[in-house]
């Protein structure tokens, strides 16, 4: 029994031994995971997203980890912000979103692991690399007189890199300034010198606007650089810098007489119309250490000394800096002799302390020399002691105010005229200007009246090229002369002087003085000082009328043209180019005219220029616009009348029965501000719109030509997207190709004088 119970134990217990061996062979082993074969790698810009697929064979966790998890970058989970995410195996998709913030110092790297089956691994990696700091500089535009404004704005011109831009300083200004506009993506200090002040110093990204201006003192009189450096405001070290030269100001003169040179042998200087006590009033800019002087002049030589009969008087000093402006009275001493003359210079400081010999070009006394010449003021006449008229003593002088020393009279102690006339008050009038100029000549007895006399010494009827008008209190005339009317009547052969005579009458109608008045200059013709280029509109050069008279004798010009146009941006080239440029509004009723910024003048290239009309004017409208040459004289006036008319569409459709969903029509849209700014004296019916509300069609387009560029293309800083592009089909026909559906871009075509004239703006609806 025993036996058989040990035999049925053994038996039991193998059994229990094969049972347990069958359970552990039958257990299935847990699967591996299986991870992706290569490593994600991309590179981002701020606000992007990256999707990233992946397949999981087991239950599974996305994790991120990197600096800035959940501030700069994190797992987009439906909306919010995650920085792992879990789920079950299958195909899965998790999407990492960057932040839009752009940074300038920090490289953001996001790297993507993940866990399955209690083992991690990387399986992306992701750069959002920092974004390079830029700065760029505009400085305003300069006209003569001052810096450029549209709507009370300053209008800024860009400036390339490397250039070196200047200090600016008007004329009548002693202030040397620089208004500037930066763009920047940094927030910024500036450093400058002790010399250079700005108004802003200190600025956040964006635009800015910013004024320096330069302390002047002895130190910097002859010239100076300054050093501008932005740094950035997060860091101590300079960014960026550009250079802003300012030149040297210690020979800097500038000067003018608002009173007449002219002075009566008593000592009176001369008035508007009368001789009174006092001086002549003179106004000058210049550095410290300048000096006026008065050089004798006897008629061809100066006496090589300063003239002690002039005396000068500081009246007032305007401002306490190295450059100021002063006002002088200058008087003389009454004189008992024969009539005296004196040059009145305004010497810098380098050249104050020549002697009246060192100032020209010899010893023994003659002309100026050459860099003593932009120094010259004027030339101031003093009558003598008179005896009356007809004992060998003048009593006639130029006029100080009208004097350009291209014009001298001389009186002849003995002349051919004295067999003519009975009267020894004859004089020689030589003009040297160009073809169309006036002098004013004083008197120191009455006239009643002047006669035009031909070269038989007979009065001249009618128009004549030299012509007179008296002053109403007898006490100055003028003399004027017009060569081309000299040309046209034939009074002479035209290679020989022009030469004709003006005799002067009092009022019981007796030939008091004659004048021989010859003009000796170079005959130049009839060359057209002015064309109108294009078509609407006409020029014709006035040489007659009420009308030409006031202007020639108003702003003394040697050409007046009468220009009517319909076009808001006409286009006239001059022969001669102009150094300045005024405009005014003619009131046709009253005759009165008056400074207008509705007709402004843009160009220069090869002296032609666009007359752009502004939107306000919608009715007939005339102005006036007077030009000077080099040396600041008047020397073309053209009366300029526009009248509205009906310009043809600089863009229209080659084939509009096969364009679709696509229109062509004035722009209005939010960007025309911006246009208007960055191609200031543009016309907004000049601004067109190229709209596609659905699938473009590639229309082909009548166009100017080819564009002279694009106002901006979206460029990243990573894989630049050219949206925006054209294909010219010959000369004046293109195609617009527009790729991205939500953004606005131009096309600028500029005009003969390389000023913008149209533009196209190129929107796409589409998706």
């Amino acid at each position: 029994m025993k036996k058989s119970l040990f035999k049925f134990a053994a038996v039991l217990a193998g059994l229990s031994l094969l049972a347990a061996s069958c359970i552990e062979q039958e257990t299935p082993q847990a699967p591996e995971a299986i991870f992706p074969s290569e490593v994600l790698q991309k590179t981002v810009v701020a606000g992007e997203s990256v999707q990233i697929p992946f397949t999981a064979n087991l239950d599974w966790e996305i994790s991120i980890e990197g600096d800035g998890v959940l501030n700069y970058f994190w797992i987009d989970d439906n909306g919010t912000h995650e920085s792992k995410v879990s789920g079950e195996a299958g195909d899965h998709m998790v999407t990492v979103q960057f932040s839009d913030e752009e940074e300038l110092d920090n490289n953001r790297k996001c790297v993507v692991n993940l866990t399955m089956g209690g083992k991690t691994q990387k399986i992306a990696e992701i750069d959002r690399l920092k974004i390079s700091r830029t700065l760029v500089v505009k400085i305003a535009e300069a006209f003569e007189t001052a810096f450029r404004k549209v709507d009370g704005n300053y209008v800024y011109n860009d400036v390339p890199e490397g250039t070196t831009v200047k200090f600016i300083s008007f004329p009548e200004e002693v202030e040397y300034t620089l208004p500037v506009k930066v763009q920047t993506n940094f927030d910024w200090n500036i450093s400058t010198p002790d010399w250079v002040v700005c108004d802003v110093t200190e600025g956040k990204a964006g635009d800015t606007e910013l004024v320096f201006s330069a302390v002047l003192s002895e130190a910097i009189a002859g010239g100076s650089v300054a050093q501008i450096k932005f740094v950035d405001a997060s860091n101590t070290e300079a960014f960026e810098q550009f250079e802003i030269t300012l030149e040297p100001f210690a020979d800097r003169v500038e000067f003018r007489h608002t009173t007449t040179l002219g002075f009566n042998a008593e000592g009176q200087v001369m008035a508007s119309t009368e001789y009174i006590d006092g001086g002549a009033i003179i106004t000058v800019l210049a550095a410290e250490g300048y000096v006026i002087r008065a050089l004798g002049f006897d008629g061809e030589w100066h006496d090589g000394d300063f003239a002690d009969w002039v005396h000068l008087e500081k009246i007032s000093t305007s401002g306490d800096s190295y450059l100021k402006t002063e006002l002088w009275m200058l008087t003389v001493d009454a004189n008992t002799s024969e009539e005296r003359v004196a040059d009145i210079l305004v010497l810098p400081a380098s050249l104050a302390s020549l002697s009246a010999a060192d100032l020209c070009v010899s010893d023994d006394g003659c002309p100026f020399k050459e860099e003593i010449q932009p120094y010259l003021l004027g030339r101031l006449t003093q009558l003598g002691a008179q005896v009356g008229p007809g004992e060998g003593q003048g009593v006639l002088m130029i006029d100080p105010a009208y004097d350009t020393y291209e014009a001298t009279l001389k009186f002849l102690e003995d002349s051919w005229l004295k067999y003519e006339f009975e009267t020894d008050q004859f004089y020689e009038l030589v003009y040297t200007h160009e073809e169309w100029s006036e002098t004013q000549i004083l008197s120191s007895i009455p006239i009643a009246s002047a006669q035009v006399l031909d070269f038989y010494l007979a009065p001249v009827e009618g128009s004549f090229w030299a012509e007179t008008w008296v002053r109403a209190d007898g006490s100055a005339f003028k003399v004027n002369y017009d060569l081309s009317s000299y040309q046209r009547v034939g009074a002479a052969d035209e290679e020989l002087v022009p030469e004709c005579f003006v005799g002067l009458l009092d009022a019981e109608g007796n030939i008091i003085a004659v004048i021989d008045f010859k003009v000796d200059v170079e005959f130049a013709g009839d060359g057209e000082a002015l064309t109108l280029e294009g078509e609407g509109g006409t020029a014709e050069k006035l040489s007659s009328g009420d009308m030409y008279y006031f202007i020639a004798s108003e702003y003394g010009v040697e050409d007046v043209y009468d220009v009517n146009v319909t076009v808001a941006n006409a286009v006239i080239k001059l022969a001669k180019a102009p150094s300045s440029i005024n405009v005014y509004k003619v009131d046709m009723e009253n005759g009165s005219m008056v400074s207008n910024d509705q007709l402004y003048l843009e160009g220069g290239m090869d002296n032609s220029f666009t007359c752009y009309v502004s939107k306000d004017i919608t009715e007939t409208t005339t102005w006036l616009i007077v030009f000077k040459d080099a040396n600041w004289v008047n020397y073309l006036a053209v009366l300029f009348t526009y009248t509205p008319g009906q310009s043809a569409a600089p863009f229209s459709f080659a084939y509009p029965d096969y364009v679709q969903n696509a229109t062509l029509s004035p722009y209005t849209g939010e960007l025309l501000g911006a246009i208007k700014t960055e191609h200031y004296g543009i016309q907004e019916s000049a601004i067109y719109e190229l709209k596609y509300t659905g699938e473009p069609q590639m229309a082909l387009i009548n166009v100017p030509g080819e564009p002279f560029s694009n106002a901006a293309w979206n460029n990243y800083p990573f894989d630049p997207e050219y949206w925006l592009t054209y294909e010219m089909e010959g000369t004046n026909q293109m195609y617009v190709n527009i790729t991205k559906a939500g953004e606005s871009d131009w096309f600028v075509w500029n005009d003969a004088s390389g000023m913008p004239s149209c533009v196209l703006v190129c929107t796409a609806e589409i998706n």
